[in-house]
């Protein structure tokens, strides 16, 4: 039988540590995540054991560490491949619960145990002391120590007699409890809950038979299918020494397998004294061949034969974490060739850019965009669910919570508070746009119009409505005086409206520029899913003069016709300028002609005397309040006159102009929106020059661009390529490996 103790390079050869460094390296530059492999040794005691099986596998001398030392903290070491330290370089990592060694210290492999010693002290005596050791003949990976497992008081080993030991693991029940402390026991459940550790217990073989029970326990808390768990009996040579019979030696190792499954191994490790006498590889092959020539001349069963020495110990864990590896290698190769995809697609794309930025194609994709944009806006006026109103439609409460809408407030400042459904506001509870919510907003106005009373006629205002001549009991001066007061207190009570009815129609309006950007997008998706679902025999077709707005986003399965508006961000602002210009152009003239209706004192006192002409309303609050009387009690009379007068006059006026404003809102503003929009805005792309037409586009600054990214492309894809190879040969020297 041969077995090598030598150090991690005899493994593999030199040329596999280079692959493997290539493909790390590429993975990080990828950004791809790989799961670094950890170790967890767990065991009793000291921790001789766990550090010389650490020391074993790692091939280095680790001196004193070594030992068993009741205080010495937990040791962690971490491998890194690092093809420029032909000798491996330790670090002591920085320690935080200790102030005096709280920065990264570089030692020697001679001085690591000293180091090592001045770090123990009880406050951290549960915190692992962290080695890093870089060495080019190494792949990365993490040996982890648990707290060592303790006793509790009071609690004996379970006999070999135990039930445990005379049954099968699968019989094992996990509430059954061992005899260690629970806070050990916790401690070494919890740094083995992760699932890509592998567990090895170490265990020392004269205990095996009075305290397996406890161990396989525990092991199968942690791991219950033990897929990840190894175990490791040490200090063979002193057991074998029990055996004088192959039936008795056999009966034993065969036990161990079955009960704990085929990864169990048996060791000698160095003791104090044989190390002294000769280093670590000739030591750990000597007692190997010593354990090897014992085992024979008891002729031991052959099929134990790999489950003998450290060697295979180590042997067992660099397969398993070389494996772990291997599996990384297609997520790799599968990134790196997403990448190169997309960069070939990026190519394709700006490929495609440069040759569709003549003036011709220019004008094509102009015309489209504007043709999809405006119809997308008559449909939102006129009513659609396309805009999808469960996301982008808003309830009267969710619209008057935007800043540029806002509550009702009367001429004083004072937000006018009303329920919607009292007052019957169509619609209040549900998510509208564009028209629909125009015409919700005209039908609040109305309401609230409707619901707003003239201010108190004070005496003083009588008094200055009528000058000195006018307040008299005749009609045509009381007709005065209160067409004068009414004429004020409309423009007080009603022209703030006004004003908050055109700012809430411009938000209105103006949001549904977003919501038009939205569809078109959903348009754009829909449009590349069907090109995907095509097939390469149906492209979708170039964009040109005749392309339909449905084609305006959409690109052919080989990419050479895509044309993608949304790389020309310049040419769309200015449309949705054009846009804004129009609303708030038509919503300056639709205000103008609105407030036509707010008459001068003397067009409404002429308004005023035509109705008292056709009803007599007016001569007969004259008799019914004044009669013939004179004096003071006639000038109350008066005031009371103009008062109710007043109040007829306001109420008769305001309904003449909320019914106006709707009227005009409909004619001038929302009409134009669905007939005028078209000439404003397509009229002015149609009739552009090529020279504009490129200046909207910014040709020559996007075609420089454009070249510069095509550069950059192109040596991007050098650049995949040559990673791809350089990968695949990697790939190849890691996966194949002469030993």
């Amino acid at each position: 039988m041969v077995e090598k103790n030598d150090h991690l390079e005899d493994k593999f050869p030199a040329e596999i540590y280079v692959a493997y460094n290539k493909i790390m390296s590429l993975a990080r530059d990828l950004n791809t995540q790989i799961q670094i492999p950890e170790v967890v040794m767990i065991g009793k005691g000291a921790g001789a054991g766990r550090i010389g099986l650490m020391e074993a596998f790692l091939g280095f001398p680790l001196g004193e560490l070594v030992n068993n030392s009741p205080d010495r903290r937990p040791l962690w070491f971490t491998l890194i491949n690092n093809l420029d330290n032909q000798t491996p370089k330790f670090t002591i990592k920085r320690d935080s619960t200790l102030k005096e060694f709280d920065l990264d210290q570089e030692v020697t492999i001679e001085n690591l145990p000293q180091e090592v010693k001045k770090r123990n002290s009880p406050a951290s005596a549960n915190i692992p002391v962290k080695i890093q050791i870089e060495y080019n003949r190494c792949w990365n990976m993490t040996l982890m120590e648990s707290l060592p497992l303790k006793v509790a008081e009071g609690q004996s080993a379970r006999p070999s007699s135990s039930p445990v030991l005379s049954s099968s693991l699968s019989s094992i029940s996990l509430n059954q409890l061992t005899s260690f402390t629970q806070q050990t026991e916790e401690a070494v459940l919890t740094i083995s809950r992760p699932s890509h550790r592998i567990l090895v217990f170490v265990e020392d073989a004269g205990e095996w038979e009075t305290q397996q029970s406890d161990m396989v326990l525990l092991a199968k808390k942690a791991d219950p299918k033990l897929d990840r768990t190894v175990f490791v009996l040490t200090g063979l040579h002193q057991r074998l020494k029990d055996f004088t019979s192959s039936r008795d030696l056999n009966k034993f190792l065969g036990g161990v397998v079955t009960e704990v499954g085929q990864r169990t191994f048996f060791v000698t490790l160095q003791n104090q004294e044989e190390r002294t006498q000769q280093n670590l590889r000739d030591g750990l092959r000597t007692l190997y061949q010593r354990d090897v020539a014992q085992l024979e001349q008891l002729q031991f069963d052959k099929r134990f034969e790999r489950s003998i020495g450290p060697g295979n110990f180590r042997r067992l864990l660099l397969d398993i974490t070389w494996r772990k590896y291997q599996e990384t290698v297609p997520e790799v190769l599968k990134r790196l060739r997403s990448f190169r995809k997309n960069s070939e697609e990026s190519l394709v794309k700006v490929r495609t850019q440069l040759e569709n930025m003549d003036a011709y194609k220019l004008r094509a994709l102009a015309s489209s965009y504007v043709m999809e944009f405006l119809q997308s806006i008559e449909k939102l006026i006129v009513g659609t669910l396309e805009g999808n109103p469960a996301q982008n439609g808003q309830t009267l409460l969710e619209e008057k919570a935007q800043e540029d809408a806002g509550e009702w407030y009367d001429g004083s400042h004072r937000m006018i508070k009303f329920d919607p459904q009292s007052w019957g506001i169509p619609n209040f509870d549900s998510k509208l746009y564009g028209g629909q919510q125009f015409e919700r907003l005209l039908a609040e106005f109305k309401l609230v119009a409707e619901h707003t009373i003239i201010e108190s006629v004070t005496p003083h205002d009588i008094a200055a409505a009528a000058g000195p001549t006018r307040l008299a009991s005749n009609p045509a001066g009381l007709a005065w005086t209160a067409s004068d007061i009414v004429q004020k207190k409309l423009v007080s009570a009603l022209m703030p409206l006004v004003e908050q009815l055109f700012r809430r129609s411009l938000y209105v309006l103006k949001r549904l520029v977003d919501i038009v950007d939205k569809m078109m997008d959903n348009k754009r998706k829909a449009n590349l899913r069907r090109t995907a679902q095509s097939g390469p025999g149906n492209p979708m077709g170039a964009m040109g003069a005749g392309a339909s707005s449905n084609n305006l986003n959409s690109a052919s399965l080989n990419g050479q016709n895509q044309i993608n508006i949304e790389d020309y961000p310049y040419f769309t602002h200015s449309v949705k300028e054009m846009y804004y210009r129009f609303v708030d152009q038509i919503s300056t003239t639709c205000k103008a002609k609105c407030m036509d209706e707010f008459y001068c004192s003397r067009l409404l006192y002429w308004e005023v005397t035509q109705m008292s002409d056709k009803s007599g309303d007016l001569r007969r609050l004259l008799n019914a309040n004044l009669g013939n009387s004179s004096g003071p009690d006639n000038q109350e009379a008066v005031c009371k006159t103009v008062h109710q007068l007043a109040n007829y006059i306001f109420e008769d006026v305001k309904q003449r102009i909320t019914r106006n404003i709707l009227l005009k809102c409909y004619n001038f503003f929302l009409l134009p929106m669905q007939n005028a929009l078209w000439g404003e805005v397509q009229g002015k792309i149609t009739i552009l020059s090529d020279q504009m037409l490129e200046e909207l586009f910014e040709v020559s600054v996007t075609r420089e661009k454009l070249k510069d990214d095509q550069r950059s492309l192109q040596q991007i894809m050098s650049q995949f390529q040559d990673q791809e190879q350089s990968f695949l040969e990697a790939a190849n020297s890691f996966s194949h490996p002469i030993w």
